[in-house]
């Protein structure tokens, strides 16, 4: 019963993850992207400072010190991974976004190997080379120019993994909810200081009640929903079982596109999507060494 209750709640992280991907797509109509970026993480920790409130009583500022160049490192990754991220779905759609966004997991791995001197085992090789396969896949088109567009979720992939690395560093010595509140101020500055520099900060001259709406409540499947079931899964199950689930993303994610925004993708697209899930599945079941990746 324990670990049905694991799968449970690592299926309702990747639904929450899917509306997430779907409600960011559907601001996308009415914000630029990068403005949007930045109200949704004013949102997003908002809602994280209360989350970490209700638990501590109080802001743990101390542990933000003890450990502030790894949450600052996350910041700074997770921030430009956002922007490269919401660029992606506004060009892309969510759906081909979601599937090329699990490039991470190799990255995550390749990076582990150089930087953490982690062993690296023939069957992961294979998966790795499968997932960027299904990249080639559903990246194809005649036109060089939508070809190139993938290079924006490619490069946000990079940027999560980069991420996930300094995360796995503090994870098991802090409050995830610590950690998650520390990288949204610091992902918040990056954004704005892009938007800044670039001159791309607007504001729609005529927004709805029910957009606003939406700009607020998004984070919450994004960061809080989505972590909270994630983590609590992992009480329940193996990382490795989490992880596996969580290579099934795309597909609710593409689900959700279909049913609410109308968003179909090619047959060339799909088997792309499939192969990709496949290499990180090959990657995930062989992969023996714990780790842990937060979403984004």
């Amino acid at each position: 019963m324990s670990e049905f209750k694991g799968f449970i709640y690592a299926v309702l992280s990747g639904i929450v993850l899917s509306i997430n991907y779907t409600l960011t797509k559907k601001l996308l109509g009415v914000f630029q992207f990068s403005t949007l970026v930045i109200l949704l993480f004013i949102s997003g920790t908002l809602m994280t400072f209360f989350v970490v409130l209700f638990k501590y009583k109080k802001i743990p500022i101390d542990e933000f010190l003890k450990y502030k160049k790894n949450i600052i490192q996350a910041g700074i990754f997770i921030g430009f991974a956002s922007l490269f991220w919401a660029y992606s779905i506004n060009r892309l759609g969510p759906a081909t976004t979601g599937f090329i966004t699990k490039l991470s997991i190799p990255f995550s791995i390749i990076l582990g190997v150089l930087l953490l001197h982690e062993k690296l085992r023939t069957k992961e090789i294979v998966g790795i080379i499968i997932t960027f396969i299904g990249v080639i896949i559903i990246s194809y088109n005649k036109d060089i120019k939508v070809v190139m567009t993938a290079i924006f979720p490619i490069t946000q992939a990079m940027f999560f993994s980069f991420h996930s690395l300094a995360v796995k560093r503090i994870v098991r010595k802090v409050d995830i909810w610590i950690i998650l509140l520390g990288r949204c101020l610091i992902a918040m500055i990056i954004i704005m200081s892009y938007n800044l520099i670039t001159g791309s900060l607007s504001m729609p001259e005529q927004v709805s009640n029910f957009m606003i709406f939406l700009v607020i409540i998004t984070p919450f499947f994004g960061i809080v929903l989505n972590n909270y079931f994630r983590y609590t899964s992992l009480k329940f199950i193996s990382l490795s079982k989490n992880a596996a689930l969580a290579s099934m993303e795309p597909v609710m994610i593409s689900i959700m596109a279909i049913i609410f925004l109308g968003d179909v993708m090619s047959i060339l697209k799909y088997i792309g999507g499939a192969v990709i899930i496949s290499g990180v599945f090959v990657i995930v079941y062989n992969r023996k060494r714990k780790k842990i990746l937060v979403s984004s």
